[in-house]
């Protein structure tokens, strides 16, 4: 049932899902070198080519599960209680990809200055922010799921 706000906020968390794809997460600048961070893996931008360092195929993989989740998750409507279950799960995804988008930018970072000796700039861009935004939605989505299963729960009382 897509007028549900609940059903509005996983679809917004899925579309931003799928714009994770489309914006860089992070740029490092190290000496006049920049090293993109996006979905997809970490790139050096050689004479506007791009060489991929480090590929990130579980990243994009988080992505793409918790995105079909949140699709599939809209239309168990009738399963409140596995919605809930599977908005949880969603979330822990979502932290995931959090997680491993700021560690991994942090990480490059320090592989630059302790490896090649470069001291670098890390500049997050608007792709990091996306995922947080989709937990935010998860999380609105989770709450207002629990409050229809608390209002079918007290008319089943009050029959």
């Amino acid at each position: 049932m897509i007028q549900r706000i609940q059903s509005i906020y996983l679809l917004l968390a899925a579309l931003i899902s799928a714009l994770m794809a489309l914006f860089t997460f992070a740029v490092i600048d190290a000496g006049g070198d920049l090293y993109t961070l996006d979905l997809f893996g970490i790139h050096y931008d050689l004479y506007k080519d791009q060489v991929e360092l480090m590929g990130f195929w579980y990243l994009a993989a988080f992505v793409g599960i918790a995105c079909s989740l949140s699709v599939v998750t809209i239309f168990l409507y009738k399963k409140r209680n596995l919605q809930i279950t599977m908005c949880k799960l969603n979330l822990l995804l979502y932290l995931g990809v959090i997680f491993t988008v700021f560690y991994s930018g942090e990480k490059v970072l320090e592989i630059l200055e302790i490896n090649l000796g470069l001291e670098g700039e890390l500049h997050y861009k608007l792709g990091a922010i996306l995922p947080i935004l989709s937990v935010i939605l998860v999380f609105l989505a989770s709450r207002a799921i629990k409050k229809d299963e608390d209002l079918v729960r007290s008319a089943d009382r009050i029959r």
